[in-house]
């Protein structure tokens, strides 16, 4: 088992998804930086001696860059305003520290994003100073995780799990943080070798930070969101309109009083990802869960709620099935018609929302 998993980037995709899947439990060195792996191991063997060396630093616009070392920070600050460079610096001390003292209190599992082609190839040549580099830390490894543009990855020297995503760069919130489910050997691998009550502990602290985003969200005017629909003309932008969808979602749970849900309901929810189960926590006291339904379940029960595929479940005529996704409500609904029959019985979340809180009347 993994004491913990930390990220050694290459961006920060790796991070967020490592953080929806309750594999993330604090900030480290590389969580949010852009970084070439050369550079990552640099510092890796010289217990960050020259991390955020002055000298090497230079500003582009909003962010700065270790030119030498090819790490590029984002999410930082300027290192040019009064003070700022200290504030910056200090930061990165906790989290080389914490680094420091989660690496000698057991075994770990680095995860690395490999970043392009020229990546490969260093790893393929350097696998030997990767490894010394990894036996500094007892009994730790080292897992990389790929894209699909980087292409066929033959005679790999590392554990490697290929993701169905084509780059780790995104504008959106939902597409960072869902970069792990395409691929499900690598969540089982991550889940069979990691504490439950860890995993569970970190998912409940990432739900909270995703209920304060996405209130923050609903605080955006109605003028912004006006502007905001309107650019919703591409595919880009339509995965915009996914995240906002969701965010959407979460708030119906979290803002609807479900007063008029009785005890004797039976609830069937079907999406066993962070909204279901945020729902599943709003209404466990009142109804009975008989189970999630997932397409793709990552784990085998929340709370000790089963999650099962939907040819798993034997349909119980008396339990309403609640949808949670929201992209293609009609075509669950008409598999779910094909596979327990016409009088199966269904609603979306949003409208079990309207439907069962008397505030909504």
């Amino acid at each position: 088992m993994f004491k913990a998993f930390i990220s050694l980037g290459a961006a920060c995709m790796t991070a967020a998804s490592m953080e929806k899947y309750g594999l993330r439990d604090g900030s480290y060195p590389f969580d949010w930086v852009v970084s070439q792996l050369y550079g990552v191991f640099h510092f890796l063997e010289n217990d960050f001696e020259d991390f955020l060396c002055r000298e090497n630093l230079s500003e582009d616009g909003k962010r700065f860059y270790d030119g030498k070392w090819r790490i590029h920070f984002f999410h930082d600050g300027s290192i040019t305003a009064e003070g700022e460079y200290d504030n910056i610096c200090e930061k990165y001390k906790h989290r080389i520290q914490r680094f420091r003292e989660t690496v000698q209190e057991g075994k770990v599992c680095f995860v690395r994003a490999i970043i392009d082609q020229a990546e490969v190839c260093w790893i393929k040549e350097n696998s030997e100073y990767i490894l010394k580099i990894i036996n500094k830390f007892p009994e730790s490894e080292i897992v990389f995780l790929a894209h699909q543009g980087l292409g066929e990855m033959k005679n790999f020297p590392f554990r490697l799990y290929m993701l169905n995503i084509y780059g780790w760069m995104t504008d959106t919130r939902y597409q960072l943080r869902s970069a792990f489910d395409t691929n499900e050997k690598f969540i089982s691998y991550c889940q069979a070798n990691y504490s439950e009550q860890k995993l569970l502990e970190n998912k409940k602290f990432d739900e909270k930070k995703e209920v304060a985003y996405a209130e923050k969200e609903n605080r955006i005017s109605h003028e912004e969101r006006e502007k905001f629909f309107l650019k919703i003309i591409d595919g880009k932008n339509r995965q915009i309109a996914v995240e906002r969808s969701r965010v959407n979602r979460i708030l119906e749970i979290i803002n609807s009083d479900l007063k008029k849900l009785q005890k004797e309901e039976t609830i069937v929810i079907y999406g066993a990802g962070d909204i279901g189960k945020l729902l599943a926590d709003r209404i466990c006291n009142q109804v009975d869960i008989k189970c999630f339904l997932d397409q793709k379940p990552y784990e085998s029960n929340y709370h000790g709620v089963p999650i099962l595929k939907p040819s798993e479940y034997e349909y119980d005529e008396k339990s309403l099935i609640v949808v949670v996704p929201s992209y293609d409500y009609d075509g669950i609904v008409l598999n779910l018609k094909k596979l327990y029959g016409q009088k199966v019985k269904c609603i979306s979340v949003g409208n079990f929302c309207k439907t069962y809180s008397e505030e909504a009347q």
